[in-house]
Formats: C-alpha cells, sequence, structure tokens
C-alpha cells in the first residue's frame, strides 16, 4: 500500500470514528430531551430495549474504528522506520542508493529524463584521513561534505549517497549552464570548508554526464554511463 493510500484509510476511519462519536451522543441527547421518548420507554421494556441496542451498535462502531485506527497508524510508523532503515544512509541522513531510485520512479518523469544530467563525486581521502586521524574524523569528512552536497544539489535537483566515498546527483533539465552552476557552487562551498579546516581537507573529484548528449530512455542507463566516465578519467579511484 502507497503512503497516499495509507493515509486516506487513515482519513476515513477518522471520519468514521467522528461520524459513530456523533450519532452516539446525539441519540442520547434525544432521548434525555424528548420526555415523551422516556416515558414510552418507560411504558414499553422492548422500546428502551431497542434504543439500548441501536446506542450499543453505535458504540461497538466507534471502538472498533478507533482501536483499526490506531492499529493502522502503528503500522505506518512501522513502515515509516523500515522505509527509513532501508532507504536512508543514517552517517549522513541521505537517501542511499536504493532510496535514491525508488524516489527517482516518484520524481523524475521521462520527460525530465531526456535532459537530466548525472554527477557523480567521489572522496579520494577518506581512507587516508581514516588511517592518519582514525573513523571519527572520516565520518565527519563524510558528514560535512553530504550537508553541502545536500544543500546545493537540492537547488538543483536529487542527491543521494551511493556508498562508501560516493555520492550521486541528477539534474532534472540540465543545460550547459545549470551544470556549470552546480559545479561552481559546490566547488566554492568546498573550498571554503577546507580554507576554515587546514588539517584535514575534501578531496573530492568528480564526472557528469548529460542525457541530451547519449539519449538513454532508463535513469539506471544514465548512472552507469557517469560510472563508465568516471573510470575513463580516474581509473580504480
Amino acid at each position: 500500500m502507497s503512503d497516499h493510500d495509507m493515509k486516506m484509510t487513515r482519513i476515513i476511519k477518522i471520519i468514521e470514528c467522528l461520524a459513530a462519536a456523533v450519532t452516539g451522543v446525539l441519540a442520547v441527547v434525544v432521548f434525555l430531551a424528548d420526555r415523551g421518548l422516556r416515558e414510552r420507554a418507560a411504558a414499553d421494556p422492548m422500546t428502551l430495549l431497542l434504543f439500548l441496542l441501536v446506542w450499543a451498535a453505535v458504540l461497538i462502531l466507534f471502538l472498533t474504528n478507533w482501536l483499526d485506527f490506531r492499529q493502522r497508524r502503528k503500522e505506518a510508523r512501522a513502515v515509516s522506520v523500515l522505509r527509513d532503515a532501508a532507504y536512508m544512509d543514517h552517517l549522513t541522513g541521505m537517501p542511499n542508493r536504493a532510496g535514491f531510485d525508488y524516489a527517482m520512479e516518484e520524481k523524475l518523469s521521462a520527460e525530465d529524463l531526456k535532459d537530466a544530467g548525472a554527477f557523480l563525486y567521489r572522496l579520494r581521502n577518506i581512507r587516508a584521513v581514516n588511517t592518519s586521524n582514525g573513523t571519527e574524523a572520516g565520518d565527519e569528512l563524510l558528514s560535512s561534505f553530504s550537508r553541502m552536497f545536500r544543500d546545493i544539489g537540492s537547488r538543483y535537483g536529487y542527491t543521494a549517497r551511493n556508498g562508501g566515498n560516493e555520492f550521486l546527483a541528477v539534474l532534472p533539465q540540465c543545460t550547459e549552464e545549470k551544470r556549470a552552476a552546480f559545479d561552481k557552487d559546490l566547488q566554492e562551498a568546498l573550498d571554503a570548508y577546507n580554507e576554515e579546516h587546514p588539517a584535514i581537507q575534501i578531496e573530492a573529484v568528480h564526472t557528469a554526464c548529460r542525457n541530451s548528449e547519449l539519449g538513454f530512455t532508463r535513469l539506471p542507463e544514465l548512472v552507469r554511463a557517469v560510472y563508465g566516465r568516471f573510470r575513463e578519467e580516474y581509473g580504480d579511484l
């Protein structure tokens, strides 16, 4: 069930609970306000029994819908936790590759893909930092880069941590001007960070592919192309 379907189901359950509660309250109010109805109920046990049965049915309807709503809310929270575990990178707070692919299926249309650009960034000094300064320093470097990559990338398109020291961005309608602007903004952020942190700097290399030059019809093909170009430019870095 999609997020939209789950949300609509919860809304329907809330409406049903409210309807049952209002109906039950109105039944009690009418019974207490109508003296004739009370007298008939007192004189005829069947009338009183019928009223009590109707009110009990409404109460049961309310309780069953309320319990069902609470159960569905628990399930929705569990699904959210599992989805975060499956689709989010917990060190950086960015989507991982699985989360990125899932989001792209929802957000990137075939028309968007025609002019999309794919960017692959790799931090080449993470292993050296981990060895010389410890994994905490390496994690801090990854987190710092991910923040600027996510913040700047969100202005242009979609970003993810692809795993390890790799980061991926896809920019819809990626003209040459948009590509240059993204590169420039990220490079300026990197330069500013490295100026403030001369002891442990971020060393990032990257490459990019524009689908307007390649004509792929599926995003995985464009991602494979940017990986291929990266290997051509940097080898097994």
